[in-house]
């Protein structure tokens, strides 16, 4: 149980030519608490990566327009640490953009993008933590703490009636 709820959700379904140019998205990020910034930058993650994410040229992939969006959001957290050295912003961020056939994943930290398929329950993500004495994780990849930024990409095929289930750790941990 923590004070403050650090994360964040959001999701689009845009109307029609926006669909089909770059299809569905929603997205999720969990802010670190050893952060001061944590609710700010899950939510700022979240909320930019869809906006940047449908600013981006349709000529674009969906891989190109995540993976530019992305590095652009990192630096803007990074630089939030190396401009003022007492405030950092740091979260972990998944992400789907579902277009036509395919799921298009995103992901860095560690939240989940699961999918519903044939009633068979597949997480299609990993963790990027690291366990160290006993029970405790440490993180090894994070949204804001490196000017470089490694994110997992994978496409995945959508067939007729897959759900999908995106978690960050206060709600995988319990199920």
């Amino acid at each position: 149980v923590k004070g403050e709820n650090q994360d964040a959700f959001a999701a689009l379904i845009p109307e029609a030519s926006l669909l089909t140019n770059k299809g569905a998205s929603a997205v999720i990020a969990d802010g670190l608490s050893c952060a001061d910034n944590a609710a700010e930058a899950s939510q700022l993650s979240v909320t930019q990566f869809i906006d940047s994410f449908y600013a981006t040229p349709d000529t674009w992939s969906v891989q190109k327009s995540g993976a530019k969006v992305l590095t652009s959001l990192n630096n803007w957290l990074y630089g939030q640490a190396t401009t003022n050295k007492t405030s950092q912003w740091l979260t972990t961020l998944s992400a789907i953009v579902c277009k036509s056939s395919t799921a298009h994943i995103f992901h860095v930290g560690d939240c989940r993008i699961s999918r519903l398929q044939n009633n068979i329950f597949e997480t299609l993500t990993r963790e990027h933590n690291h366990k160290v004495g006993g029970k405790k994780t440490v993180l090894t990849r994070v949204m804001g703490a490196d000017n470089r930024l490694e994110v997992d990409y994978k496409k995945v095929p959508i067939e007729k009636d897959d759900m999908f289930l995106l978690s960050s750790d206060g709600v995988f941990n319990h199920l």
